[in-house]
């Protein structure tokens, strides 16, 4: 598992398990971040759980106390 280098109140983090990549967004402010995660950087955007956090390019709109899910591989 590693840390990502992102603004607060953002907390982000990588965890590589059998050649897939899954990256976990986490806003734990009050409002809105964007943050800039490329899919080329982390995989598609993982659907089904619950979070709805809208990638518009390469910009991730994380709603107040919201979460992104995306994966390089076999997971989705």
């Amino acid at each position: 598992m590693a840390f990502l280098d992102l603004p607060q109140p953002v907390l982000g983090l990588t965890r590589e398990h059998g050649g897939e990549t899954l990256t976990c967004l986490f806003n734990l402010g009050a409002d809105e971040a964007v943050i800039e995660m490329p899919e080329t950087r982390c995989g598609a955007a993982l659907e089904g759980h619950g979070f709805g956090a809208p990638r518009e390019g390469d910009l991730v709109r994380l709603p107040a106390h919201g979460a992104f899910f995306a994966s390089t591989g076999g997971a989705g």
